[in-house]
């Protein structure tokens, strides 16, 4: 999730208490989770994913600190209805279509356009009216979607939903209640 306040993103992991600069390019991310869908690794074999500052000692926890890192999740859309989501994208086979789909809605020439990972997945959520959404749509498609598009539409504004802010009357009402039945 980007931090619109700040005019970098990030690019270090904490391990340990110690920060450690890593490479946050979207293709050398997408080479770090194909690595880990492998299954054949050791935690040294993600030392590339460092730059020259240095690798932690204890790489089981500089590997999750990555995968936590990388797999940032983002409040919207929240979670809603059954968790059974089929896998709908895959980086791999879907290659041709996400950079054809950047290429047409961006301009942005993802063979030789840096991109930081966070960059990426944003620009990559926000694609519409391309063949990648088109191809998504059908991988997703239900033919009982029509039967159940109140229900659907439902979800999609609970998952989309703003979250209320409180004034700071409505705030102090609440910790006071907290304070005193929590």
């Amino acid at each position: 999730m980007l931090d619109l306040t700040k005019k970098v993103l990030p690019s270090a992991v904490e391990v340990d208490g110690a920060f450690f600069a890593v490479k946050t390019d979207f293709r050398t991310v997408l080479a770090f989770f194909a690595l880990l869908a492998d299954g054949t690794h050791t935690y040294a074999d993600f030392d590339f994913m460092y730059t020259s500052d240095g690798v932690p000692a204890n790489r089981k926890a500089g590997v999750d600190a990555m995968i936590a890192f990388f797999n940032r999740e983002n409040p919207l859309p929240r979670k809603v209805g059954s968790d059974s989501a089929d896998h709908l994208l895959d980086y791999e086979q879907d290659a041709d279509l996400i950079y054809s789909a950047f290429r047409e809605q961006y301009g942005i020439n993802l063979l030789t356009e840096d991109l930081h990972w966070y960059e990426f997945r944003a620009l990559l959520s926000g694609l519409h009216g391309t063949k990648l959404n088109d191809v998504i749509g059908f991988r997703a498609y239900d033919a009982t979607d029509h039967r159940k598009s109140e229900q659907i539409h439902a979800e999609l504004k609970q998952a989309w939903a703003l979250e209320t802010k409180l004034t700071e009357a409505e705030q102090k009402a609440l910790d006071d209640f907290e304070k005193d039945f929590g």
